[in-house]
């Protein structure tokens, strides 16, 4: 997602949260936290796959988490200061280029590797609505660089690869793209989509 998403300002939220609960630490030991839980997450997020494993999912990684943070901290603590961090921000410009798209009559999916409440993190962002197709790859129990979640929302959209596009920043798109023969234009990381997008529109029909 972080094509169009980011988070809000972890590592200084994370030390505020900590500091308000009278536990100090440095922006290395926020960076260590946030990047073990990222780690956990990303390696265990097929497990969550419903309500129940999702939750059970979040206090995994609470876990891991808490591990890089003082003692006083305990897993209940861990766990909601965890939840609070999980705000995302769009990405400037976002909401214009996939407007752009559709007004152009493209069939829009967002594919990702996260766990089933991606259609909710898309609805809390206002961004459901531009997408027709939301797949999550634990709901098809398998991450990109496997092409199963990327052939999933093609299946949905009734489209076909070779007239379909990704824009991905990460290798694992480039990778699950070509697996399918679907072309990818890449971008970098939080940069977001407005260039690729404007670049898609600028092509000959």
């Amino acid at each position: 997602m972080g094509t169009l998403l980011r988070l809000d300002r972890p590592i200084e939220r994370l030390r505020g949260s900590l500091s308000a609960r009278g536990i100090l630490i440095s922006e290395e030991q926020a960076v260590a936290a946030l990047t073990a839980e990222v780690r956990e997450y990303r390696a265990e997020h097929l497990r969550g796959v419903d309500n129940a494993s999702v939750s059970e999912l979040r206090h995994r990684c609470a876990d891991v988490f808490r591990e890089q943070l003082p003692s006083s901290l305990d897993h209940d603590r861990a766990h909601s200061v965890l939840m609070s961090l999980l705000r995302f921000q769009v990405l400037p410009g976002s909401k214009e280029a996939l407007a752009q798209l559709r007004d152009a009559g493209m069939g829009l999916a967002v594919v990702s590797n996260w766990d089933v409440s991606l259609e909710g993190a898309m609805l809390a962002v206002g961004l459901r609505g531009s997408f027709d197709v939301v797949v999550s790859s634990a709901s098809v129990g398998a991450a990109k660089p496997d092409p199963a979640p990327l052939a999933r929302a093609l299946e949905l959209l009734g489209a076909e690869a070779e007239h379909a596009l990704m824009i991905g920043d990460h290798a694992v798109d480039a990778e699950a793209a070509a697996a399918l023969g679907m072309n990818c234009a890449q971008v970098q990381p939080g940069t977001g989509i407005t260039e690729a997008v404007a670049a898609i529109l600028a092509l000959p029909a």
